[in-house]
């Protein structure tokens, strides 16, 4: 084969070819056709054989380069495999983040740093503190300055949070014995952010003194009735993170400070439990239970937070506070003038005598614990000081009797809750020193049961649950689309979502919380994607009360049917795909249910009925819950309820009318097996009474005895039993528990769960065999006189009474094949995919927009785990991360999901890889095995000495490989590269 190239050509008289002036080609005299079919030789010159030789040389060259290319390539490419099969050796510097305590002996770090005590007699610990709600009569702004009057004339309750640090903070250097606890994160962190150097040196000398010691540690005292897991864990999280940057590890928190929550649950002691917190001191627990633990010297104990799945790991050393977190009567002196002064004589027979001996007689050991402070106390901190300073004095050295001889039978020194923990377990001496606790302390019940805050103002209670939703998604997305710069955006959305939540009441905000939340989102709404923060697909709905002015279109649907169910008697089954049957009845009302794919048959109604107060009893309002009917009577008054059936391919609806005020869709989707009761309340008339409580009751035939199960801050269920002892008053009310995600009732002879799920925290219960009901709304025109100042009457717009609208899932099974779908539906309520809009140019933006996206690697993440927490830690680093996982259920029946679970870090996500994982407590700023907690005996178990999982490893290599046992929690900080796609 010849290839020939001619730059230009000339031809002779013979026909010869010439090139160019430089030679070129040169033929014989037969003409090119010939050349070409006689396939000879041609002529080359010298000069044109240069040329082709060089070039050849570059072609061979090109090739020689693209070869070495290639298998240069292909060998970095199975290196890259290899290492992803072996453990990487990348060394990776530890960031300060979980700041070592080894060595250190500041601060909480070390317990030489408590006060020192007195063997042989009675130590009395003085605990100075504040309870500083953030945002109760007044905004946080106005508690924080001061400013404002609220509702209210007391000036004890005016606040200044600023004024009340910085006094104290002076009366602290004044004595180096004295001592001062402080709770909420929020307040503090702004106190510290106006604070001059100095004053922020004074602060770090004063906690490495362990004479200001920080409790809690959370961003709030969080509520324990109602509040959400994650959302507990979060909020302690932020305030941990703030504590980190600015005061160091030793001054982290050790010790649970709850003095003030209306009841305390087992999961959110659970979850101090495994933040490593050696303590936890509780306010509020049922007056009859108090007074039996007075008597039985029981009032500290070890509570076994989640018995049954994490066992000894969950133990918690529980003290309950004699009388609350105020200081002795007459010990409160914020009110009184300048001088104001205890009289020795005080000190000496109310103090020691009456107030010292009683308190001492409900405990165990030599040592009894006083708390010093009040609502929003201190902001004259110089009385407190100067009189506990006398009253240390005077108990130490009666003056009035026996002058100048010491008293050998009480001491008095100023503490903190952490070092009298310490304190009570170094006297502990018998094995079985403290009783064991197992279930929680709800409802809370004085003269009046505290079950009516469960249900308060419903529509706060789901708009917290989607700033919540909103946020997860926000946080991840900022992850997955390595967006540089959002870190700040992130922490301003937590705190308008925050601020706002606590000014709902007086503020309209809803087209702020619309600008906030779609910061980060700025494009043209013509698209609408939902981002779910959850780990497996979702079916929803959007609903929103944004609208837009369209031009209206006919839609056709069929089988749309308006029935009078007074009229015409009604045997309606809606079916679809043979997953559910649900039956409806002549009155218009829901009588039996049936799931086909498993065969689980029950009778069933559902119906809306109302409670009336009490008025011989007492007012009721926004705390408390004082039925006076037994049981509610249904608002239907009796009548058949008006219903008009839809039916449809996707979704059949059954709409229900029972009056005026109440109404409500049932509906079935073509894929889910829960039915959903789509509930509208609003505009109640108070008719013979000062208020009314609406109740969504279903009554079925399954025999579950005296026994129901209600969630724990929507993790574990605790069984709770019908207690017919209590008073006649109580029936109700006192046997109403905080459903935050679900409730059940089961038949075990059966082998028949009937399960339901509220789209908000709601209060519960089952006063009869088969029951289960949820209370929806509330309202009252009296106020309780617990605090409020007000009734119970929001109106709305049209002044007359709020609207608040809801859902209800139902779910009928068999007991074991309960449980995933249960908890995966609790976490689909809560965490509802977020709705954004993008704008799309071209159909084929569309179609790609369509198709669904995953940052998480198909078939890596067993279905009974959860990716709870997914965050940056820092804001100069976005390449380090806090994760955890969750087992999502207990060790019960569960068709094997109750089972460990195994998952690998290393193939969980693709936009990043991972490079380097160090697992932490729960908090995430605490190595486990540098967390020593104080050990305690009780009379069944031994508390461990670190909270560390059986199978933690220091340095973990990969595919680092996780082990999660039934409800177990673990947390990791993670370094991450991005890939370059």
């Amino acid at each position: 084969l010849s290839v020939t190239l001619v730059f230009g050509w000339r031809t002779g008289a013979n026909g010869e070819v010439f090139g160019s002036r430089s030679g070129g080609l040169r033929f014989s005299k037969l003409t090119i056709a010939q050349h070409i079919f006689r396939f000879r030789p041609l002529i080359i010159s010298r000069t044109m054989r240069m040329y082709l030789k060089r070039a050849l040389q570059w072609v061979l060259a090109i090739v020689l380069i693209q070869v070495v290319v290639y298998f240069w390539a292909v060998n970095r490419k199975g290196n890259q495999q290899k290492q992803l099969k072996q453990p990487r050796r990348t060394q990776v510097e530890p960031h300060p983040y979980v700041q070592s305590t080894r060595n250190r002996t500041d601060g909480t770090c070390s317990y030489d740093t408590c006060p020192k005590i007195e063997k042989g007699v009675l130590n009395v610990h003085l605990v100075p503190h504040s309870h500083i709600d953030v945002g109760w009569l007044k905004s946080v702004d106005e508690y924080y300055t001061g400013e404002g009057d609220g509702d209210h004339g007391n000036t004890l309750y005016a606040g200044c949070v600023r004024c009340i640090l910085n006094n104290t903070l002076q009366e602290l250097v004044k004595n180096p014995s004295r001592t001062f606890i402080f709770a909420e994160m929020k307040y503090f962190s702004r106190f510290w952010h106006e604070a001059s150097m100095a004053e922020k040196n004074t602060i770090r000398q004063l906690i490495k003194e362990r004479r200001l010691e920080i409790v809690n540690g959370g961003w709030v005292m969080s509520d324990a009735g109602v509040t959400v897991y994650n959302d507990i864990i979060d909020q302690h999280t932020l305030g941990f993170d703030f504590i980190r940057e600015t005061l160091g590890p030793c001054a982290q928190t050790r010790t649970g400070w709850h003095v003030d929550q209306f009841g305390h649950s087992s999961e959110h002691a659970s979850i101090f439990a495994q933040m490593g917190y050696d303590s936890l001191f509780i306010g509020r627990i049922s007056d009859s239970d108090k007074e039996k633990k007075k008597l039985a010297r029981e009032l500290e104990m070890v509570w076994l937070t989640s018995d049954k799945n994490l066992g000894e790991r969950s133990a918690l050393f529980t003290h309950v506070t004699y009388d609350g977190y105020y200081a002795p009567h007459g010990y409160v002196l914020e009110n009184l003038n300048e001088n104001a002064f205890v009289s020795e004589r005080f000190i000496l027979f109310e103090l020691r005598n009456k107030l010292i001996s009683s308190q001492a007689a409900a405990f165990k050991t030599r040592h009894l614990l006083v708390p010093m402070g009040s609502d929003f106390g201190y902001r004259r901190p110089d009385l407190w000081f100067k009189n506990m300073d006398e009253a240390i004095a005077q108990v130490y050295y009666p003056h009035s009797l026996n002058v100048g001889r010491k008293r050998k039978d009480v001491n008095l020194i100023y503490s903190t809750p952490s070092c009298y923990a310490y304190y009570v377990n170094e006297d502990m001496k018998a094995p079985a020193l403290f009783p064991t606790k197992k279930d929680d302390f709800l409802p809370y019940v004085t003269d009046v049961v505290w079950s009516g805050f469960y249900t308060t103002r419903g529509g706060f209670k789901r708009h917290i649950w989607t700033a919540g939703q909103i946020l997860q998604s926000c946080k991840q997305l900022s992850i997955f689309s390595a967006l540089p710069g959002t870190f700040k955006r992130i922490n301003v959305l937590r705190e308008c979502i925050f601020f706002f939540s606590i000014l709902m009441k007086k503020i309209k905000l809803l087209e702020y919380r619309y600008s906030q939340y779609f910061i980060l989102l700025k494009n043209c709404p013509t698209m609408l994607i939902p981002f779910s923060p959850l780990l497996f697909c979702l079916n929803s709905c959007y609903c929103a009360n944004k609208t837009e002015c369209l031009e209206s279109k006919k839609i056709n649907y069929k089988n749309k049917t308006t029935i009078v169910s007074s009229k015409v008697v009604l045997l309606f089954y809606t079916h679809v795909k043979q997953l559910l049957n649900l039956t409806f009845d002549q009155t218009g009302l829901l009588v039996s249910m049936t799931n086909k794919a498993s065969g689980v048959q029950v009778s069933i109604s559902q119906d809306f009925a109302a409670y009336e107060p009490n008025m011989a009893e007492r007012n009721e309002g926004a705390y408390v819950f004082v039925p006076g009917t037994e049981p509610a009577q249904p608002v239907r008054s009796n009548k058949p309820v008006d219903i008009k059936v839809i039916k449809g391919d996707l979704v059949q609806e059954v709409h229900q009318t029972f009056t005026k005020s109440v109404t409500q869709v049932v509906r079935l989707y073509s894929t889910s097996k829960f039915a959903e009761f789509h509930w509208t309340v609003g505009k109640l008339t108070i008719r013979h009474s000062s208020g009314i409580d609406i109740v969504s009751v279903f009554s079925s035939s399954v025999s579950n005895g005296e026994l129901f199960y209600t969630d724990s801050n929507g993790r574990e269920m605790i069984e709770r039993r019908y207690d017919w002892e209590m008073s006649p008053s109580y029936k109700i009310s006192g046997n109403y528990f905080p459903v935050t995600s679900r409730m059940f009732i089961k038949d075990d002879a059966k082998n028949i769960q009937l399960t339901l799920l509220p789209d908000r925290p709601q209060g519960g219960s089952s006063l009869q065999q088969g029951s289960m009901e949820l209370m929806v709304h509330r309202r009252s025109v009296t106020d309780d006189g617990l605090g409020m100042q007000e009734p119970l009457n929001d109106v709305g717009s049209d002044n007359e009474g709020i609207i608040y609208t809801g859902k209800h899932y139902l779910y009928l099974d068999t007991i074991e094949n309960s449980g995933l779908p249960v908890r995966r539906k609790a976490w689909e309520t809560q965490l509802e995919p977020t709705v954004m809009f993008t704008e799309v140019k071209r159909d084929k933006e569309i179609n790609n927009s369509l198709a669904q996206v995953s940052f998480l690697n198909p078939g890596v993440m067993p279905d009974n785990v959860h990716l709870l927490t997914l965050d940056h830690i820092v804001e100069s680093d976005s390449t380090l991360l806090l994760i955890r996982l969750e087992h999502a259920l207990e060790k019960e029946k569960s068709n094997g999901n109750s089972q460990e679970a195994v998952v690998e870090l290393e193939k969980l996500f693709t936009p990043f890889d991972i490079v380097s994982v160090e697992e932490t407590t729960l908090g995430g700023n605490f190595n486990p095995k540098e967390v020593e907690r104080l050990e305690w005996v009780s009379e069944k178990v031994v508390a461990p000495k670190f909270v560390g999982f059986p199978d933690f490893q220091s340095q973990m290599e990969p595919p680092f490989r996780v082990t999660l046992s039934s409800m177990a929690i673990r947390t990791f900080r993670i370094k991450i590269i991005y890939n370059k796609d």
